[in-house]
Protein backbone atom coordinates (compact mmCIF):
# COMPACT_ATOMS: atom_id res chain seq x y z
CA UNK A 1 0.00 0.00 0.00
CA UNK A 2 1.50 2.97 -1.21
CA UNK A 3 2.14 5.87 1.83
CA UNK A 4 1.61 9.24 0.74
CA UNK A 5 4.20 12.03 2.26
CA UNK A 6 6.30 9.02 3.09
CA UNK A 7 9.50 11.21 3.12
CA UNK A 8 7.95 13.99 5.71
CA UNK A 9 6.38 13.83 9.30
CA UNK A 10 3.10 14.62 9.25
CA UNK A 11 2.01 15.81 13.17
CA UNK A 12 -2.14 16.55 13.37
CA UNK A 13 -2.99 19.54 15.36
CA UNK A 14 -4.82 19.66 18.67
CA UNK A 15 -8.16 21.06 19.18
CA UNK A 16 -9.30 20.90 15.29
CA UNK A 17 -6.82 22.38 14.45
CA UNK A 18 -5.08 22.22 10.74
CA UNK A 19 -2.20 19.22 10.35
CA UNK A 20 1.01 20.50 9.70
CA UNK A 21 3.87 18.62 7.26
CA UNK A 22 7.13 18.78 8.87
CA UNK A 23 9.94 17.45 6.32
CA UNK A 24 12.48 15.07 7.72
CA UNK A 25 15.69 15.37 6.51
CA UNK A 26 16.21 11.77 4.09
CA UNK A 27 18.39 9.08 4.97
CA UNK A 28 21.49 8.35 2.80
CA UNK A 29 21.14 4.75 1.54
CA UNK A 30 24.77 3.82 0.87
CA UNK A 31 26.89 1.14 1.49
CA UNK A 32 30.64 2.01 2.75
CA UNK A 33 33.11 -0.69 2.01
CA UNK A 34 35.52 -1.27 5.03
CA UNK A 35 38.93 -1.71 5.63
CA UNK A 36 40.20 -5.15 7.27
CA UNK A 37 41.59 -3.77 10.36
CA UNK A 38 37.81 -2.11 10.57
CA UNK A 39 36.48 -5.08 10.55
CA UNK A 40 39.14 -6.78 12.15
CA UNK A 41 37.57 -4.29 15.60
CA UNK A 42 34.54 -4.04 14.82
CA UNK A 43 34.67 -7.87 15.49
CA UNK A 44 36.35 -7.37 18.50
CA UNK A 45 33.98 -4.68 19.81
CA UNK A 46 31.10 -7.72 19.13
CA UNK A 47 29.12 -5.34 16.41
CA UNK A 48 26.68 -6.77 13.70
CA UNK A 49 28.74 -7.98 10.55
CA UNK A 50 27.57 -8.76 7.26
CA UNK A 51 29.35 -10.76 4.35
CA UNK A 52 28.25 -9.95 0.56
CA UNK A 53 29.75 -11.34 -2.32
CA UNK A 54 28.41 -10.91 -5.86
CA UNK A 55 28.43 -13.72 -8.22
CA UNK A 56 29.24 -12.95 -12.18
CA UNK A 57 26.67 -15.09 -14.64
CA UNK A 58 28.83 -15.78 -17.76
CA UNK A 59 25.18 -15.33 -20.36
CA UNK A 60 26.11 -15.95 -23.65
CA UNK A 61 24.46 -13.26 -26.06
CA UNK A 62 23.92 -14.09 -29.07
CA UNK A 63 24.05 -11.21 -31.85
CA UNK A 64 21.70 -12.33 -34.25
CA UNK A 65 22.27 -13.39 -38.11
CA UNK A 66 24.67 -11.28 -40.09
CA UNK A 67 23.07 -9.72 -42.84
CA UNK A 68 23.92 -10.26 -46.14
CA UNK A 69 25.33 -7.10 -47.39
CA UNK A 70 27.73 -7.88 -44.36
CA UNK A 71 28.29 -11.49 -45.31
CA UNK A 72 29.41 -10.50 -48.58
CA UNK A 73 31.76 -7.34 -47.30
CA UNK A 74 33.69 -10.09 -45.11
CA UNK A 75 34.31 -12.65 -47.78
CA UNK A 76 35.84 -9.66 -50.15
CA UNK A 77 38.51 -8.06 -47.13
CA UNK A 78 39.42 -12.03 -45.84
CA UNK A 79 42.61 -11.63 -46.49
CA UNK A 80 42.99 -8.37 -45.23
CA UNK A 81 42.46 -10.18 -41.50
CA UNK A 82 43.21 -14.13 -41.48
CA UNK A 83 43.22 -16.13 -38.54
CA UNK A 84 46.91 -16.67 -38.46
CA UNK A 85 48.67 -13.85 -38.01
CA UNK A 86 52.13 -13.30 -39.66
CA UNK A 87 55.15 -13.39 -37.44
CA UNK A 88 57.67 -10.79 -39.45
CA UNK A 89 56.45 -7.90 -42.03
CA UNK A 90 56.07 -9.13 -46.08
CA UNK A 91 59.74 -8.90 -47.60
CA UNK A 92 60.13 -5.15 -48.42
CA UNK A 93 58.90 -3.67 -52.10
CA UNK A 94 61.20 -2.26 -55.03
CA UNK A 95 58.46 0.78 -55.11
CA UNK A 96 57.61 2.34 -51.22
CA UNK A 97 54.74 4.43 -52.52
CA UNK A 98 53.81 5.69 -55.62
CA UNK A 99 50.47 7.36 -57.25
CA UNK A 100 48.86 6.05 -60.49
CA UNK A 101 47.93 8.60 -62.52
CA UNK A 102 45.89 8.53 -65.88
CA UNK A 103 47.93 8.39 -68.81
CA UNK A 104 48.12 11.59 -70.13
CA UNK A 105 46.75 13.67 -67.11
CA UNK A 106 47.88 17.16 -66.39
CA UNK A 107 49.74 18.08 -63.17
CA UNK A 108 48.02 18.94 -60.60
CA UNK A 109 47.67 22.86 -59.83
CA UNK A 110 50.50 24.48 -58.11
CA UNK A 111 50.43 25.97 -54.53
CA UNK A 112 49.39 29.23 -54.20
CA UNK A 113 52.64 31.44 -54.07
CA UNK A 114 53.30 35.29 -54.75
CA UNK A 115 54.57 35.03 -58.37
CA UNK A 116 53.37 32.52 -60.94
CA UNK A 117 55.15 29.45 -62.44
CA UNK A 118 55.69 31.45 -66.02
CA UNK A 119 57.30 34.44 -63.45
CA UNK A 120 59.51 31.94 -61.13
CA UNK A 121 61.14 29.97 -64.34
CA UNK A 122 62.04 34.05 -65.40
CA UNK A 123 63.23 34.46 -62.46
CA UNK A 124 65.33 31.69 -61.97
CA UNK A 125 66.83 32.34 -65.50
CA UNK A 126 68.14 35.90 -64.80
CA UNK A 127 69.34 34.63 -61.05
CA UNK A 128 71.89 32.09 -62.97
CA UNK A 129 72.38 34.45 -65.67
CA UNK A 130 74.17 37.18 -63.36
CA UNK A 131 75.59 33.91 -61.71
CA UNK A 132 77.30 32.68 -64.41
CA UNK A 133 78.35 36.13 -65.64
CA UNK A 134 80.02 37.34 -62.14
CA UNK A 135 77.59 40.35 -61.52
CA UNK A 136 76.08 38.88 -58.03
CA UNK A 137 77.72 36.15 -56.11
CA UNK A 138 76.33 34.12 -53.24
CA UNK A 139 77.07 35.41 -49.69
CA UNK A 140 79.72 34.13 -47.91
CA UNK A 141 79.32 36.53 -44.61
CA UNK A 142 79.27 34.68 -41.10
CA UNK A 143 77.12 37.80 -40.28
CA UNK A 144 73.28 37.70 -41.23
CA UNK A 145 73.66 41.41 -41.57
CA UNK A 146 76.42 44.07 -42.14
CA UNK A 147 74.66 46.28 -40.01
CA UNK A 148 73.78 43.35 -37.15
CA UNK A 149 76.93 42.17 -35.39
CA UNK A 150 75.20 38.46 -34.64
CA UNK A 151 77.22 35.35 -36.30
CA UNK A 152 75.58 32.68 -37.93
CA UNK A 153 75.23 29.89 -35.86
CA UNK A 154 75.48 26.30 -38.06
CA UNK A 155 77.02 24.19 -35.30
CA UNK A 156 75.35 23.00 -31.89
CA UNK A 157 78.31 20.79 -30.91
CA UNK A 158 79.06 22.96 -27.71
CA UNK A 159 75.88 22.93 -26.39
CA UNK A 160 73.25 20.53 -27.65
CA UNK A 161 73.84 16.75 -28.69
CA UNK A 162 71.90 14.59 -31.19
CA UNK A 163 70.86 11.05 -32.80
CA UNK A 164 68.95 9.70 -36.09
CA UNK A 165 68.25 5.94 -35.25
CA UNK A 166 67.88 4.51 -38.93
CA UNK A 167 66.67 1.63 -40.39
CA UNK A 168 67.67 0.42 -44.25
CA UNK A 169 68.10 4.21 -44.49
CA UNK A 170 64.76 5.24 -43.09
CA UNK A 171 64.75 7.14 -39.95
CA UNK A 172 62.99 5.62 -36.96
CA UNK A 173 63.58 8.30 -34.14
CA UNK A 174 64.99 10.90 -33.55
CA UNK A 175 66.78 12.32 -30.15
CA UNK A 176 68.32 15.74 -29.36
CA UNK A 177 68.83 17.75 -26.04
CA UNK A 178 70.85 20.29 -24.24
CA UNK A 179 74.00 19.57 -22.70
CA UNK A 180 74.46 20.72 -19.21
CA UNK A 181 76.87 22.99 -17.81
CA UNK A 182 79.55 20.47 -16.60
CA UNK A 183 79.02 19.12 -20.09
CA UNK A 184 79.69 21.75 -22.19
CA UNK A 185 83.59 21.83 -20.69
CA UNK A 186 83.82 17.99 -22.02
CA UNK A 187 86.32 17.71 -24.56
CA UNK A 188 85.43 16.50 -28.02
CA UNK A 189 85.67 12.62 -27.59
CA UNK A 190 84.20 12.57 -24.33
CA UNK A 191 80.75 14.59 -25.73
CA UNK A 192 80.72 11.94 -28.64
CA UNK A 193 80.75 9.43 -26.14
CA UNK A 194 77.96 10.83 -24.13
CA UNK A 195 75.77 11.14 -27.15
CA UNK A 196 76.35 7.63 -28.19
CA UNK A 197 75.87 6.59 -24.58
CA UNK A 198 72.46 8.64 -24.42
CA UNK A 199 71.20 7.14 -27.49
CA UNK A 200 72.02 3.56 -26.76
CA UNK A 201 70.34 3.83 -23.59
CA UNK A 202 67.12 5.68 -25.02
CA UNK A 203 67.10 3.33 -27.64
CA UNK A 204 67.48 -0.39 -25.79
CA UNK A 205 64.55 -1.90 -26.61
CA UNK A 206 64.83 -1.19 -30.42
CA UNK A 207 67.99 -2.61 -30.43
CA UNK A 208 68.32 -5.10 -27.83
CA UNK A 209 69.09 -8.53 -30.01
CA UNK A 210 69.55 -6.94 -33.33
CA UNK A 211 73.17 -5.89 -34.78
CA UNK A 212 73.43 -2.88 -35.24
CA UNK A 213 76.13 0.01 -36.31
CA UNK A 214 77.00 3.35 -34.85
CA UNK A 215 78.39 6.16 -36.68
CA UNK A 216 79.60 9.49 -35.30
CA UNK A 217 79.98 13.05 -37.24
CA UNK A 218 82.86 14.00 -35.14
CA UNK A 219 86.18 14.66 -37.20
CA UNK A 220 88.50 15.79 -33.94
Amino acid sequence: MPVPYADMLLMMGANGTKPRIIPCIPMKMAVENISALQLKKGVKRKEPTFLATLCIEDVERSSGPIPEPVKELLLEFEDVMPQDMPERLPPRCTVDHEIELVPGAKPPAWAPYRMSQSELIELRRQLTEMLDTGIIVPSKSPYESPVLFQKKHDDASDYTLGGVLLQEGHPVAYESRKLKDAEQRYAAHEKELLAVVHCLRLWRHYLLGTPFVVNTDNTA
